[in-house]
């Protein structure tokens, strides 16, 4: 499920600490990095994961890409409380490739400090997922981008993915997968949000 990009880029960034002569900041990355790897490995065998589980993996995920982005952006994970008591299970690596695409193609060209915001909602039936960004937004992405022939298939891979989540469910799903501009109070566009509802398997 792992984007491989994002292991060369990984691997990329251990090379540059060392050849930079940042060998503390290198074995700070290693660590971080084989840990995610083995999260990875571990819940790419399961159908479903614990939602306590999901959140290590989303934490290990952001902090690897704040170190390789120099600190360029702050996260926040915020997880309603009664799903972390139900234990709520969620298919893994289902999160992760949005906040990806937010931090490559919302956040990476900020000129200014830029913020994730991941969020697991208790929505009665549903759990909801929302990736929030406060970074270029889809058109100025789209602008930078068009030159690049870039389709993100990670994104269509996983979209099909909740889909068939859902579908299997006797509930009727919600709409799959939303993307919206996060507008401030003057209307300008201020980042990006996704938002997306898995059926719980609970009820």
């Amino acid at each position: 499920h792992m984007n491989p990009h994002f292991i060369f880029n990984s691997i990329n960034s251990i090379q540059g600490f060392y050849a930079s002569g940042e060998v503390a900041m290198a074995k700070k990355y290693i660590g971080k990095f084989s840990t995610l790897l083995r999260l990875i490995l571990d819940q790419s065998k399961k159908d479903l994961i614990d939602i306590h589980d999901e959140r290590m993996t989303i934490e290990y995920y952001l902090d690897l890409n704040k170190l390789r982005f120099e600190n360029k952006f702050d996260y926040e994970i915020q997880i309603d409380e009664s799903l972390l008591k139900s234990r709520e299970e969620i298919p893994p690596m289902l999160i992760q490739p949005f906040i990806e695409n937010a931090i490559i193609h919302g956040l990476a060209p900020l000129k200014r400090m830029g913020k994730v915001i991941v969020r697991i909602i208790d929505d009665v039936h549903y759990i909801r997922c929302e990736v929030e960004d406060n970074g270029v937004g889809r058109e100025f992405s789209r602008q930078l981008n068009k030159n690049k022939h870039f389709e993100s298939t990670g994104i269509k891979v996983t979209e099909k993915r909740i889909e068939l989540y859902n579908n299997a469910s006797l509930h009727s799903a919600q709409p799959t997968l939303k993307i919206e501009d996060v507008l401030d109070q003057d209307g300008n566009i201020a980042g990006t949000l996704v938002s997306f509802s898995l059926v719980k398997n609970s009820i």
